[in-house]
C-alpha cells in the first residue's frame, strides 16, 4: 500500500514545517497539528492493492463510496439510452481511480478546460473517458468535482489500454464519479451500497440475445438532478 506523489509531497511539506515549529519554539504542542495533517493526508491518498473478479464482463467499480443512483438515463455523451451508475466518493479515501472494465481509451471530454494527457479539472467542472471493450462495448467514466482547490488527476491517454481495475488516476475530496454503460447492461448495486474500486461489480455487460431479455426485464428509474 503506497500514498501518491502529490499526498508524499504535502504530506513531506507538512512534517518539514512541524521541525521547523518546533527549532523556533521548542514546544512540541506546536507540532502536533501538523503531524495530524501529514498523517489524514496520507490515510486518504493510500493506495491499497484490491482483487479484481474473475468475470470479464463486469463493470467494476472505478472508485471507493457509497451509490447514489442507479437507473437508465440519456447518455449525455453518446446520446443513447443506458444503465447508469453514480458513486459519491468516500469522505476519508481512498481517493484511487480505477478502470471499470478492459478496453482502450477512445475518447476524452474535460469540461470547462482540456486538451492535456494529465487532466485538470476545475470545481464544477466535468472529466469523462470512453472505454471501448474488445466486444465493442463503449463505457463512459465521468469524474465530477465541487471545490476548486480539489482537482482531478488523470493518467488515462487516448490510444491506451486499460485493464479491469487497473488504476487509472487520483481523485480529489468530495469527488462524484458517474458510470454510462450500454444499454441493457444489468445493475448488480443498489443506491445506498458501499462499494471498493476494483473490486464491486457495479453492473454486467450483456451481449447477444440476452440484451433483448435484460432490456425487457429492467426497470427504468428517473435521473436525479445533476
Amino acid at each position: 500500500m503506497v500514498a501518491s506523489r502529490e499526498a508524499l509531497i504535502v504530506a513531506a511539506t507538512a512534517l518539514a514545517a512541524a521541525v521547523a515549529v518546533y527549532a523556533v519554539t521548542g514546544a512540541a504542542l506546536w507540532v502536533a497539528p501538523f503531524a495530524l495533517v501529514a498523517a489524514v493526508v496520507l490515510y486518504m491518498h493510500r493506495d491499497p492493492d484490491r482483487e479484481v473478479p474473475a468475470a470479464p464482463l463486469a463493470l467494476v467499480s472505478p472508485a471507493d463510496g457509497v451509490v447514489r443512483f442507479v437507473g437508465e438515463v440519456r447518455d449525455p455523451y453518446l446520446d443513447r439510452n443506458c444503465l447508469c451508475v453514480r458513486i459519491n466518493i468516500s469522505l476519508l479515501g481512498p481517493l484511487v481511480l480505477r478502470s471499470p472494465t478492459e478496453g482502450k481509451v477512445a475518447q476524452q471530454w474535460f469540461h470547462p478546460r482540456g486538451g492535456a494527457a494529465h487532466a485538470r479539472v476545475s470545481a464544477g467542472g466535468r472529466y469523462a473517458v470512453l472505454i471501448q471493450t474488445d466486444e465493442g462495448d463503449e463505457v463512459v467514466l465521468e469524474v465530477s468535482g465541487r471545490f476548486l482547490a480539489w482537482r482531478l488527476r488523470c493518467r488515462a491517454v487516448t490510444g491506451e489500454r486499460l485493464g479491469q481495475g487497473q488504476r487509472c488516476g487520483y481523485l480529489r475530496w468530495r469527488a462524484r464519479v458517474t458510470l454510462y454503460a450500454p444499454g441493457g447492461t444489468r445493475a448488480q448495486v443498489e443506491s445506498g451500497e458501499r462499494v471498493l474500486a476494483g473490486r464491486s461489480v457495479l453492473a454486467s455487460l450483456v451481449h447477444g440475445a440476452a440484451t433483448a431479455a435484460g432490456e425487457a426485464h429492467g426497470e427504468a428509474r428517473s435521473a436525479p438532478a445533476v
